[in-house]
C-alpha cells in the first residue's frame, strides 16, 4: 500500500510540506481529544454570566480542526498563512469562497 503524501510543488512554492495522510490523522486525533478533555475540565471553572447571545456567523469548523490547521502551517515551509491557505488547504479540501 503506497501512503499519500501531500506536496507544494504543484504551485511553485518554495519549500515543500510531506506529511504522511496517517501522521495527520494521528495530529487531528491528539488535538481533538485535548479539546474535548480541556472543554470538560474547564466548565467547573468558567464564571456564569448573563450571556447575551452570540454576535457574527457561527463557526462550522471544530477548534480541533482548526488547531489542526495551524499545525499543518507550522509545519510547512511557507512563510505567511495568506500563501498556506489558497495553496494548499484549497487545493486539496473544499474551500468556500
Amino acid at each position: 500500500m503506497e501512503l499519500a503524501y501531500i506536496t507544494m510543488s504543484d504551485f511553485s512554492l518554495q519549500g515543500q510540506y510531506d506529511m504522511d495522510i496517517h501522521q495527520l490523522t494521528g495530529i487531528f486525533c491528539e488535538i481533538d481529544d485535548f479539546c474535548n478533555m480541556f472543554d470538560a475540565y474547564s466548565q467547573n471553572y468558567m464564571l456564569s454570566g448573563p450571556m447575551k447571545g452570540k454576535r457574527g456567523p457561527s463557526c462550522t469548523l471544530a477548534i480541533s480542526e482548526l488547531m489542526t490547521i495551524l499545525v499543518m502551517f507550522q509545519s510547512s515551509r511557507v512563510r505567511d498563512f495568506k500563501t498556506f491557505y489558497p495553496g494548499l488547504l484549497c487545493l486539496y479540501y473544499k474551500c468556500g469562497n
